[in-house]
């Protein structure tokens, strides 16, 4: 839950204020311990949720500084629904957030960013799109498995068969199936990748899924 980033500093004093409560020995007493920890989880959630919001909304902002601030601050945060936050600023039409929220993926490198950061290797942003290579590839087998899928349906975009070659060559050095993954880079090297990254990408799979390649051509 998100509250928890908030650090245990925040629920110690819950507790603190509370202590009295826990003290008691008789049922009221501890109904009332009870409900009012859950009341306070519920304030620190809702006053989190607003902090999130805010810095979520200062990675529009027209000084640098303060962008990189609230980005800073995301990544210490680094919970789940920072991760879905920033999926979602992924999608702004301005570069700018794009490129602050990528930048953000990358360092928190939360695999249930996987799928949203791969549609981003055909961003029209060459800068975004290498991002997005970047933060895939920090996501070890889970990140490459989205890349082979995204290869798949993605691979007429020339766009996305530059940036899903950065990605596949760091999985390589990464030593993340490096042995699996040379016929996928020799397509991405090819003369039309267009073509031939699709097959590789899906006999990669194949192979990681199952252990066996695919027969089919």
């Amino acid at each position: 839950m998100l509250y928890v980033a908030v650090g245990l500093a925040g629920l110690g004093a819950v507790f603190a204020q509370v202590v009295d409560l826990r003290r008691g020995t008789d049922e009221a007493n501890q109904t009332v311990y009870v409900q009012t920890i859950r009341r306070r989880e519920t304030q620190m959630i809702a006053q989190t949720s607003t902090e999130l919001k805010e810095l979520v909304d200062q990675l529009s902002d027209s000084d640098p500084v303060t962008r990189q601030r609230a980005r800073t601050q995301l990544v210490a945060i680094g919970s789940q629904d920072v991760t879905r936050a920033l999926l979602v600023e992924l999608n702004d039409p301005r570069q700018r957030i794009r490129w602050e929220s990528a930048k953000a993926l990358d360092a928190i490198a939360d695999p249930i960013s996987a799928a949203g950061l791969v549609l981003h290797l055909d961003d029209p942003d060459d800068d975004v799109r290498w991002l997005a290579a970047e933060a895939l590839a920090k996501l070890g087998e889970s990140g490459l498995l989205a890349t082979l899928t995204g290869a798949i349906r993605m691979s007429r975009s020339t766009h996305f068969c530059h940036a899903a070659h950065h990605a596949f060559k760091e999985f390589h050095k990464q030593h993340v199936h490096a042995d699996v993954l040379q016929p996928v880079i020799k397509a991405c090297d090819g003369l039309d990748p267009t073509v031939h990254l699709p097959l590789e990408s899906y006999r990669a799979l194949c192979i990681i899924r199952t252990g066996t390649a695919s027969t089919e051509s």
